[in-house]
């Protein structure tokens, strides 16, 4: 569970192992979430960010009629809601599967990012990297055909859980 939070991080360069330790250290308590519940409420403060261990997720926008668009699709590893370090949060995540989710306090994962500047920059490249594949969503958007959005994103999906451990073979 936990080593995937690491490998995630470590995808674009590595911790040290003081660096790693450091990092598993501001973990909370581990909760088990069942598939559909609301794993963070879009606009609701909280002075913690989730990081998914287990299970898949959506992050999602809800539009004025109250329709839900599906923004980004997150794995084991992935931030929840990291932005709420710095600004809240103006989008919702659901579980898609059984998850596990553990908090962060952010005021502790800001410190320590002040102290070690390798899980800064860890941290740094993991929202990068979200931000391209973002990118690559707008251009799907305006871009592609149905057929071609779709490919993108079972490539992508298969990708990131290939880098996990969680996808074999061709399957």
């Amino acid at each position: 569970m936990i080593g995937r939070l690491v490998a995630n991080l470590e995808n674009h360069g590595p911790l040290a192992a003081e660096d790693r330790a450091a990092f598993l250290g501001l973990l909370g308590a581990s909760r088990s979430q069942p598939p559909e519940s609301e794993l963070v409420v879009d606009g609701q403060a909280s002075g913690e960010c989730q990081v998914l261990l287990e299970g898949q997720a959506f992050r999602h926008k809800t539009t004025s009629d109250g329709r839900r668009q599906i923004i980004a699709f997150l794995a084991p590893g992935d931030f929840l809601d990291l932005q709420r370090m710095f600004v809240g949060v103006d989008y919702g995540v659901t579980a898609l599967t059984q998850c596990q989710t553990a908090p962060i306090a952010c005021v502790r994962l800001e410190g320590l990012m002040l102290q070690r500047p390798g899980v800064a920059r860890a941290i740094w490249r993991t929202s990068l990297v979200e931000a391209s594949i973002q990118r690559a969503w707008m251009i799907g958007v305006g871009r592609r055909t149905a057929y071609a959005r779709l490919a993108h994103l079972l490539c992508e999906i298969f990708l990131r859980l290939s880098h996990l451990g969680l996808a074999h073979g061709q399957r």
